[in-house]
């Protein structure tokens, strides 16, 4: 989240971010995202009410504040401002309602004329459309296919992404698509979803789940590394392999980050640590992650308004951590008690 957050945020127009590569927060997201939501899937599947249940509690969490935002966006802002920017065109609200903005955002961002407010919204529409499909896969197929879909999956996305950007080499939509599109930005998801299923399978120890993710680790990350040194000294610094750099980069970056962030994950739940135990039962670290759906949801719109001003550079992330206390408070908290109904 903070991640994504300082890649997002701009000291001046024109400029550029504070982190150059914090886009792979969203990948991060993702294997984190994976993981979570196939253990909850694998852990109900006794449940009579499971589907009921999952589709519910996925409701009360994200829908409010999603469906606020566009509600402040598309109806109410219209009648407080003069900007162009942040109107969005009736033909292009539909989209975002139904959380397909991603499928068509190479179409609905016109360059300079676009409005920029929802942009970050095409991760939780990969979410959304992750979360119609997966739960029924996960609940009525054996895990041993669903292994090997995950598999099928990881060895596919990357060729995909490929044959795109080798079709139209260079071309600003291509690379908006493959970096928006679900089934071309999947990887993370994947790779989470597969180590929920390797950490609870009675077949493999441990041991085995945290030396593979060690290895995991060690033999991507460094490539990563190299990858996003790469993308930044060819000028391709906004989100992730941009026009400048080669197809083979495009399509292997995304695997590769799902890959060392697994890794990294699995090896974070095998091996004891007092050390992080300390700092994620820390009563700030749980604290933000309360508010870690609002920041997100919130942060963009937030420093899109402010950066034609100038403010310092913390006015904005304070300003949004802000509201996303209050928010957290006054809607999210009060909603989620409804979630006692659908354990």
């Amino acid at each position: 989240m903070t991640l994504v957050i300082l890649f997002h945020l701009e000291p001046g127009l024109g400029e550029d971010p504070v982190l150059t590569s914090g886009w792979v927060g969203v990948d991060m997201f993702f294997v984190l995202s994976g993981f979570l939501i196939t253990g909850i899937l694998l852990d109900s599947r006794d449940h009579p009410h499971r589907i009921r249940n999952f589709f519910a509690r996925r409701v009360l969490r994200i829908f409010p504040l999603y469906y606020l935002v566009l509600f402040l966006l598309f109806v109410v802002a219209p009648f407080f401002t003069t900007n162009p920017e942040i109107l969005y065109p009736d033909s292009d609200k539909p989209y975002y309602v139904l959380y397909v903005q991603n499928l068509f955002l190479p179409l609905i961002e016109r360059g300079d004329t676009a409005s920029l407010y929802l942009s970050h919204t095409w991760s939780l529409a990969v979410e959304e459309q992750y979360y119609l499909v997966w739960p029924w896969l996960v609940l009525f197929l054996p895990r041993r296919v669903l292994i090997v879909l995950l598999g099928l999956i990881l060895i596919a996305a990357p060729i995909a992404r490929y044959l795109v950007l080798s079709e139209h080499p260079g071309a600003w939509k291509s690379y908006w698509l493959v970096y928006k599109h679900t089934l071309l930005h999947i990887d993370g998801l994947a790779v989470g979803s597969l180590m929920a299923i390797l950490i609870r399978s009675k077949r493999v120890t441990t041991h085995l789940v945290r030396n593979l993710s060690a290895v995991m680790a060690l033999i991507t990350l460094p490539y990563a590394f190299w990858i996003l040194h790469k993308i930044y000294a060819e000028g391709g610094i906004v989100h992730y392999p941009f026009t400048p750099t080669t197809p083979w980069i495009g399509a292997s970056t995304f695997s590769i980050l799902a890959i060392g962030f697994g890794g990294v994950l699995g090896v974070t739940l095998t091996q004891s640590s007092k050390i992080l135990d300390a700092i994620l039962s820390n009563p700030v670290a749980v604290w933000i992650g309360s508010i870690s759906y609002g920041l997100y949801v919130y942060h963009f719109p937030v420093i899109r308004a402010l950066l034609p001003y100038e403010v310092h550079p913390l006015i904005a992330p304070t300003l949004t951590v802000a509201i996303a206390a209050l928010s957290w408070y006054l809607i999210e908290k009060p909603i989620l008690k409804l979630k006692s109904r659908f354990r």
